[in-house]
């Protein structure tokens, strides 16, 4: 009797295993793969970029996709996030007539003005994915945002057509999904133009708060020691007094001119590079003591030790005795000093170092566009955590010139805090010349 209980029980245990097995079959063979438009870069959204993600669809897809980019990624402090405030919350969705009509409780801060027009199209091109949906109507709160609007490809990353055959290209669009470059009205990089003063201080600037290098003591301005051409109202105003502020621009002297629309010349580069970057040692960390205090070198000695570390890359003569720096020759010294990689694939996000948790899009910049990125992530000891195939997206024609990768990648839990690694593999397609490649960024998975 007992053991015919025992027997019984062994049975439908065996049936409900197989029927939870059978479950999560389904549940594998639901998961589609969708997109979400995120922004680059975060907090200051200039474009939307399709984002891959693989969604366990339920009774409502539209509403599947719809939570994951109200959720955005799950890291705070990455270049990479939905346009919706976090906590925005879809209330009601409906489909009819080719129309979505999307009630949406936003997050605080409330997106206006241009973030509230890409917050509508992240969501119209999100959803327009759907063959069966051709417009969306957003209500807030209950209140149209407007009419209903469809996905509008202007405010798509697309690159810039200029660049899309120069071998110099990957490092403008690694940074230009940064949020560093952002190009001409036109769409155009213009990579042989010369970079202006100006330009120069207010990129260097942006792609040091992302980089978070240890530096200098601050310096404190006064009034009546300040540019003479630079006056209140002068756009790059703020990013020169961070600049100064942070001693990678000299203090200046009262009545000194900045010259902020002066091309940039080759001293120049030298001296706020190694301002910017001579307070760290070759492993990144604080030299020189108290306040990373700078040893005072010439032009050729910081050019030299600038070399020596990888910041800045080598060339034909001498950096220093260059009149003019253009603007591709700028984005690869910004490139090499930020360590995105190269030459054929550039890491925009994550950074080196940053802390990673739940969902990270992973998101550069790749020759020979027509390959296959692999995107893996490991931990300490080697073990992949999450292995993806990338997105690949390119405005050139025939698999030629540069392309941009993103993808999301989501990690197991539960983890526990060690140090982990960002693997970035870039294999060509078959039968080409060129050989893979693999990057390696070291991160930390909470």
């Amino acid at each position: 009797m007992l053991r015919a209980a025992r027997l019984l029980l062994v049975a439908l245990l065996g049936v409900l295993i197989g029927a939870l097995g059978q479950a999560r079959v389904a549940g594998a063979q639901a998961a589609e793969a969708r997109l979400v438009y995120l922004a680059f870069p975060r907090g200051h959204p200039v474009w939307l970029l399709p984002v891959r993600v693989l969604v366990v669809e339920g009774a409502s897809p539209y509403r599947d996709v719809l939570d994951l980019l109200c959720r955005g990624t799950g890291t705070p402090d990455t270049v990479v996030g939905s346009v919706l405030p976090r906590g925005s919350r879809v209330e009601r969705l409906s489909v009819a007539g080719g129309t979505a009509t999307v009630d949406l409780k936003p997050g605080r801060p409330e997106p206006r003005g241009r973030a509230a027009e890409l917050a509508v199209q992240a969501i119209a091109h999100t959803l327009c994915q759907f063959p069966e949906i051709e417009r969306v109507l957003v209500r807030v709160d209950g209140h149209p945002t407007g009419g209903a609007v469809e996905p509008d490809a202007g405010v798509l990353f697309s690159g810039f057509p200029d660049l899309d055959d120069d071998p110099r290209g990957g490092p403008v669009l690694a940074l230009a999904l940064r949020g560093v470059f952002s190009g001409y009205p036109d769409g155009s990089f213009r990579p042989a133009q010369p970079v202006s003063r100006a330009e120069a201080v207010k990129s260097l600037v942006e792609a040091l708060a992302v980089w978070r290098l240890p530096l200098g003591a601050a310096a404190t301005v006064t009034e009546s020691a300040w540019f003479s051409d630079v006056p209140a109202g002068h756009w790059v105003l703020p990013y020169l007094r961070e600049a100064v502020r942070k001693g990678i621009v000299p203090e200046p002297r009262t009545g000194e001119d900045f010259r902020p629309d002066a091309p940039l010349d080759g001293v120049t580069l030298v001296d706020w590079l190694y301002r910017a970057t001579g307070a760290v040692d070759a492993e990144g960390q604080p030299a020189g003591g108290p306040g990373g205090a700078r040893k005072v070198l010439s032009p050729g000695e910081a050019e030299a030790w600038l070399v020596s570390r990888g910041i800045l890359g080598h060339r034909e003569g001498s950096w220093a005795a260059c009149r003019e720096i253009s603007r591709v020759e700028w984005a690869a010294v910004l490139a090499g000093a930020l360590r995105l990689g190269g030459p054929d694939l550039y890491l925009a996000t994550p950074v080196a170092q940053q802390s990673l948790e739940g969902e990270v899009v992973v998101a550069g910049a790749v020759r020979w566009p027509d390959g296959v990125v692999t995107l893996g992530v490991l931990d300490s000891r080697g073990r992949e955590l999450a292995v993806r195939q990338a997105l690949l997206c390119s405005p050139a024609e025939e698999g030629e010139g540069w392309g941009w990768f993103a993808e999301w990648l989501h990690f197991p839990r539960p983890l526990t805090s060690s140090a982990g690694i960002i693997r970035i593999t870039h294999q060509p397609p078959e039968g080409g010349d060129a050989a893979g490649v693999t990057m390696r960024i070291p991160v930390f998975i909470r």
